[in-house]
């Protein structure tokens, strides 16, 4: 007794010591947590600060760029004004000046001015143009410039009224003169040869600025007293010959305003040039300010040599630097930057900053609770707890009888039910023996029953099984016969005579297009050789453009617009014309626009070709030269008096003009009329130019003539101007083709595009299998489904056309990429080939470019699944 006294007693010394060790590691664990959950939630706080300032900085230069692209498109306005109405004075002996010129008037001072303008109307709209000696006696050149800078004015009020902020917008001539807006008295301030000393001036200077782009000056003070600030300026030829600058000032405290507000509670925004001047700060820089400040004094003192750390960071990335964080970028409209310091705040701080301290103490106070009620478990239940397993083990034994143990109230009830349950177990224990012999029995019987109920269980299931198997292949035979039915159908009707034109022809140009592209890229070594090969190709895209006239012409549906660029399409066409005309006519060009319009290439083409045409055919019997002209030019509301077909705005304005015999009045009246020809029987349609003026008419444009007997004809083209530019893909850039090694199943009934086809893929890379039948490859995809990772099939097949194909291969492999290509077909667009479940869709003729890049892109994403 006295042993197994013992042996419980180190038995509950034991248990107490692997609790407390419980309850220690328990309480670790907690406080672990308790630090880890903290550490994470203020790392994600502050990754969610840090990405909340980024996104914060990135709009702030945005915007300021933005402001920026504002003022460089009004100095790209004014130069392109200057140089067109120079380019429009140029051979000219006398000139037209607008009303303002009737306001300049010579001093006696020997400088003349605009001080008395004609009304206040007129004041509001001008500048005062200042210069020395006296205006009469200068030459024509001298005038020209003068008229120049007067039609600047509009253009000076409307950036003065876009962007309130500015100081000052000018002309500065290298002829002694300005042209500065707003109207100032000349009293207050006029041309002096100093301003030929200012950077708004010398860095416009060919030496100083030979690529003629915008340009933008160091701080300095304002001579009429507005204070502080830079200048953007932009020089202005005639021709080659340097004429003078444009220029925009900027205030220190126009620069202000973008970067006052910007987190002004936890750092500081400001601006700086190459010269690392300060542009604007919030607290540093005003126009006020008689001094430039620099960088030096825009940053702390722990900071030393912030400059070079600036230049070693990346652009919109965040660095903490001697306990700041600091983030830069530059603009891509000057040539400045823009730098962001703010301080890194104590720890207690960015805790409570980041997490916030009520979540603090209240995950503290969770802490302390969880702490106390481990105690009060340990107390009032681990311990009684342990007192009734021994009691429990005792009572099983035999070796305790009653209830003897001194225990909390709430506990023992639980004992006094533990030590009734083990008596009456006692009683219960020989009537448990007494029947457990009948029960043995009674389980065998049993036993055998449910092992008979099992056997009828699993006969009938089998039964069922052979049911259900026997069904599924009635089924299957029922979509056999199905799909057997479907093969057999009848094909509908080809479509329209258009229809049935472009596919053929389509077939034709694909396999002219497919072996063009073949050669080229065999003739990789032969740039000879490649230069014919481009102009098939660009035959056979003219081709492509020609059949969805016809297609668009037989559907009766309005042409695809889209950015067009008309220099090329000019240069374009101009050498196509060369060659059919004879080489007593010259072809002059000047071409001034890169803009774009929004139309249709073919059409634009179209046009071109039938005004150089008729202008060819006018000078075949003497020669001449014909001139094509293309600028850009602004319609404004006088302007549009005269065409009343167009709206303000801007335009293309395109010049064709011959030197040819001429129109007389009578005809010019009825040269749009349709079928109107002043050509001998079997020479002329009558349609040319009704079919430009009707083309011109959808493009929102206008056309107007003029012409004289035995002097030549003039045909200008007004077409509106956009901003988006043009897709241009180079042909040379056209064979940078992904490549593959998966097997593909070519369906196509053209002999020609099989062959084509096949050498295409295989050059590729690709294992091809052709075939101008779609049941036989239907036939082969069923032998083997899995030998093929794609299909390429044509829509318009005999006995079974593309679609039903694509549809009989999903049903065996539901995961196969299928290409389905046409050429026109009214069955199938690219948005019924996605219904039927086809992955991709293609229109004839086939581009290898395109076929090669949807093959890769539909085997790299059905390999991802």
């Amino acid at each position: 007794m006295v042993k197994k006294q013992t042996a419980n007693e180190t038995s509950v010394a034991r248990f107490h010591v692997r609790n407390i060790f419980a309850i220690c590691l328990i309480l670790a664990v907690l406080i672990s947590s308790f630090l880890i959950l903290l550490a994470m939630q203020y790392k994600k706080s502050e990754k969610l600060a840090d990405e909340i300032l980024l996104h914060s900085f990135k709009d702030q230069v945005n915007h300021l760029d933005s402001l920026l692209t504002k003022i460089l498109a009004h100095l790209n306005d004014m130069q392109s004004l200057a140089q067109a109405d120079l380019l429009e004075t140029r051979q000219k002996t006398s000139l037209e000046f607008p009303a303002a010129y009737h306001c300049l008037e010579n001093s006696a001072a020997g400088y003349f001015h605009m001080d008395h303008p004609l009304s206040p109307e007129i004041k509001k709209m001008m500048g005062n143009l200042t210069g020395q000696g006296s205006f009469h006696t200068q030459d024509l050149n001298f005038q020209r410039e003068i008229r120049m800078a007067l039609n600047l004015n509009p253009l000076f009020h409307s950036a003065r009224e876009s962007i309130k902020t500015s100081a000052w917008v000018y002309y500065i001539s290298s002829k002694k003169f300005i042209n500065l807006y707003p109207w100032v008295p000349s009293d207050e301030w006029k041309f002096t040869l100093e301003s030929y000393g200012k950077e708004f001036y010398t860095l416009g200077l060919p030496e100083n600025n030979p690529s003629r782009k915008f340009f933008w000056t160091q701080l300095y003070m304002d001579e009429a007293g507005i204070g502080l600030m830079t200048t953007c300026g932009i020089p202005v030829y005639d021709g080659e010959k340097f004429l003078g600058t444009i220029a925009i000032d900027l205030t220190v405290d126009f620069l202000n305003t973008i970067v006052t507000d910007f987190r002004s509670h936890r750092g500081e925004l400001f601006l700086i040039n190459t010269e690392k001047q300060l542009l604007a700060h919030p607290k540093l820089t005003t126009s006020c300010s008689r001094t430039i400040k620099t960088l030096s004094d825009a940053t702390p003192t722990p900071i030393q040599e912030l400059y070079k750390i600036l230049s070693q960071m990346s652009s919109f990335s965040i660095r903490q630097q001697d306990g700041y964080r600091l983030i830069q970028a530059n603009l891509q409209n000057a040539p400045w930057k823009v730098i962001y310091l703010e301080p890194i705040p104590p720890l207690v701080n960015a805790l409570g900053d980041h997490i916030g301290l009520g979540v603090i103490a209240i995950m503290s106070l969770l802490l302390v609770l969880v702490v106390i009620i481990l105690f009060i478990t340990h107390l009032f239940y681990i311990l009684p707890s342990e007192k009734l397993v021994n009691f429990i083990l005792g009572r099983s034994r035999g070796e305790l009888s009653g209830l003897t143990i001194s225990l909390p109230q709430m506990w023992k009830s639980w004992f006094a039910a533990v030590d009734e349950t083990f008596q009456k177990n006692e009683l219960l224990t020989q009537e448990i023996r007494h029947h457990n012999e009948y029960l043995e029995e009674r389980v065998k019987e049993r036993t055998l029953e449910l092992e008979k109920l099992n056997e009828q269980l699993r006969l009938e299931i089998i039964e069922r099984k052979d049911a259900e198997t026997e069904k599924e292949k009635t089924e299957r035979k029922t979509q056999k016969l199905e799909m057997q039915l479907r093969q057999v159908q009848k094909m509908e009707a080809i479509g329209t005579l258009a229809g049935g034109i472009a596919h053929d022809f389509n077939n034709i140009l694909g396999a002219i297009i497919g072996y063009t592209e073949l050669a080229w890229m065999d003739a990789a070594d032969d740039p000879a050789q490649q230069k014919k090969l481009k102009e098939v190709l660009k035959a056979a895209d003219r081709a492509k453009d020609l059949i969805k006239q016809i297609l668009t012409f037989s559907r009766r549906t309005a042409p695809e617009f889209k950015p067009v660029q008309v220099k090329a399409i000019i240069q374009e066409t101009l050498e196509l014309i060369r060659a059919s005309l004879p080489t007593t006519i010259r072809i002059d060009s000047d071409l001034q626009s890169d803009d774009v319009i929004q139309g249709d290439p073919t059409q634009i083409h179209q046009m071109l070709m039938n005004l150089c045409t008729n202008a060819g055919q006018a000078m075949e019997k003497k020669g001449g030269v014909l001139s094509v002209d293309l600028k850009n030019i602004e319609i404004d509301k006088t302007l549009a008096m005269t065409y009343p077909e167009l709206i303000p705005g801007a335009y293309l304005k395109l010049i064709i003009k011959d030197t040819g015999e001429g129109i007389s009045p009578e005809t010019m009246e009825r040269i749009f009329e349709p079928f109107f020809t002043t050509k001998a029987q079997g020479e002329g349609t009558g349609m040319g130019l009704a079919v430009v003026h009707g083309i011109i008419q959808s493009h929102k444009g206008t056309i107007s003539v003029q012409s004289k007997l035995g002097e030549g004809s003039i045909f200008s083209v007004f077409l509106p101007r956009i901003v988006q530019q043009p897709d241009i893909i180079d042909v040379d850039e056209k064979f940078a083709l992904p490549m593959g090694s998966e097997r593909i199943l070519f369906v196509d009934d053209e002999d020609a595009l099989i062959d084509i086809g096949k050498a295409i893929l295989e050059s590729l890379g690709y294992t091809v299998t052709t075939t101008s039948s779609s049941e036989k490859a239907l036939t082969l995809f069923k032998f083997n489904p899995n030998a093929f990772d794609l299909v390429i099939t044509d829509m318009t097949m005999p006995q079974m056309t593309g679609d039903k194909l694509t549809e009989e291969l999903l049903r065996i492999r539901p995961d196969l990429p299928v290409i389905i290509c046409t050429g026109y077909s009214r069955r199938m667009s690219e948005e019924k080939a996605r219904q039927i479940g086809a992955k991709g869709f293609l229109m004839k003729p086939l581009s290898l470019q395109n076929m090669a890049i949807m093959i890769r892109t539909l085997l790299d994403d059905s390999s991802a699944l």
